[in-house]
């Protein structure tokens, strides 16, 4: 079954990355936070990663995602990122999933693979942009990563993440 399946089929489902690390340390709860739930309280200095997740189709936008990462993931969850603190920023490609964005599993190995430590856990907002003008969409994730007792895969509503 699909990421997407066993996300929208249910609220909540492990997601096994794949690295090295045991079991336990490989799954992270996926979270679907649907439109009105409470908001996710995170402490912006506990932020670790700021992303763009590219499909390999789209590599070659990866300049342009770069230069637009904070301003998607202000867009996206404007209350955590009208605070300061200090992140690694960073835009990478993955192989894409059977509905065209980026595979969940390869951007958590990708985030691990660039220092993202766990426990921690991830906030992907999911768009649909056109970098080049209205040509062509690209279906991207933007988002952060946290350290996090609970490790969790995110994917929030619009504004559904606040600072603590």
């Amino acid at each position: 079954m699909s990421f997407w399946k066993k996300l929208f089929g249910a609220k909540e489902s492990p997601i096994e990355t794949p690295v090295g690390a045991p079991q336990a340390e490989r799954t992270r709860k996926a979270v679907n936070q649907q439109k009105g739930a409470r908001p996710i309280q995170i402490d912006p200095q506990a932020i670790t990663h700021a992303f763009i997740a590219l499909t390999l189709g789209d590599l070659k936008h990866s300049a342009a995602a770069e230069s637009a990462l904070v301003d998607l993931n202000r867009h996206c969850q404007p209350k955590i990122w009208n605070q300061k603190f200090r992140t690694k920023f960073m835009t990478f490609a993955v192989n894409s999933d059977s509905g065209g964005f980026p595979d969940v599993g390869l951007v958590v190995a990708a985030l691990e693979q660039n220092g993202l430590a766990y426990p921690s856990s991830i906030v992907a907002n999911t768009l649909v942009i056109s970098f080049d003008g209205g040509k062509t969409q690209s279906h991207i994730f933007a988002g952060f990563a946290f350290r996090d007792a609970e490790p969790r895969f995110i994917l929030p509503y619009s504004g559904g993440c606040v600072a603590k």
